[in-house]
């Protein structure tokens, strides 16, 4: 039966031998040079820091080395997506804080009813930030008199000798000295600010039952602050390789899920929500493993 429909219609066979396969590359369009070449680009147009450019380069390097030897390695594709997860982290991008408590706190009424005790904790922690990197207000100094002069002896024996009247008003004490505003000193304004590691927001904990608003009350902290929301699942999580990365030796290699948080945030000062964090594993060892690896992500004197 196929050998007599071939026959009958032998062009519609010629067509399908000589078709395309659709979008599918064929074999001898691949074109590392070029793809290298867009590697370099790439690197070149973000600005990382000097160090991990130095690094990029050396590997981009590497791969046009083995371009060139003309065989195809294990590594190079490990390298290549290792570079392309580089130069997709948004370096130097940056979101402005909006630090208005009044806004804070409409925000979070808003979105919220009640939950008194927790907004009051969530507008002293903005009320710190704000005070951190802005520095005090001006300082409200009393200007006080000028002292008196020291009378001389001769002052001092007319003083003397005049009569003394008790209904006088001049035993009254003088007046206070009208309060005026001094600007504030700037080097105490310097002291005040928090410099290094320190300079970087606390982490806050929430910690309730389901359904409490945990999760939502967190986006409107992000909301009132005016920077991208970022999830991160935690529940159920099976491997620590989720959170430090898979390492770029090995074929599948890709980074975290905070690094990942980032990349899709597009700035690199994201609210990050660490969600259901109290449901990561419930094996002992990979649990304490788990809880290593935050904690090494969340120390700020380890990643500032």
């Amino acid at each position: 039966m196929f050998g007599n429909d071939s026959k009958q219609n032998p062009a519609a066979s010629q067509a399908s031998q000589t078709a395309p396969a659709g979008d599918i590359p064929m074999a001898g369009s691949f074109d590392p040079a070029g793809e290298i070449e867009q590697l370099k680009q790439l690197a070149k147009s973000v600005p990382m820091p000097a160090g991990l450019q130095d690094k990029v380069d050396r590997m981009i390097l590497r791969l046009t080395r083995m371009v060139q030897v003309g065989g195809y390695t294990k590594e190079y594709e490990p390298v290549e997506q290792y570079i392309k997860w580089i130069v997709q982290i948004p370096w130097g991008k940056l979101t402005q804080d909006n630090l208005d408590l009044d806004n804070a706190r409409q925000k979070l009424t808003e979105h919220h009813y009640g939950l008194d005790m927790v907004k009051s904790r969530i507008l002293e922690y903005l009320a710190v930030l704000k005070l951190q990197r802005e520095g005090p207000p001006a300082v409200v100094q009393q200007q006080l008199p000028p002292p008196a002069p020291v009378p001389t002896p001769v002052q001092m024996a007319a003083q003397a000798a005049r009569p003394v009247d008790l209904g006088a008003a001049s035993m009254q004490s003088p007046a206070p000295a009208p309060v005026q505003p001094q600007p504030a000193n700037d080097e105490g304004k310097e002291m005040s600010r928090l410099q290094g590691s320190s300079a970087h927001a606390p982490v806050l904990c929430f910690v309730g039952i389901q359904g409490v608003g945990k999760t939502s009350i967190a986006k409107s902290i992000a909301g009132a602050l005016g920077r991208q929301f970022v999830r991160v699942a935690l529940g159920a999580l099976g491997d620590v390789s989720q959170i430090r990365g898979i390492p770029k030796g090995e074929l599948n290699a890709e980074p975290g899920q905070i690094v990942k948080a980032l990349v899709k945030a597009g700035t690199m000062n994201p609210l990050i929500l660490l969600d259901e964090i109290d449901k990561t594993s419930s094996e002992s060892g990979l649990r304490a493993d788990l809880m290593a690896a935050l904690l090494e992500i969340l120390d700020p004197e380890q990643n500032s």
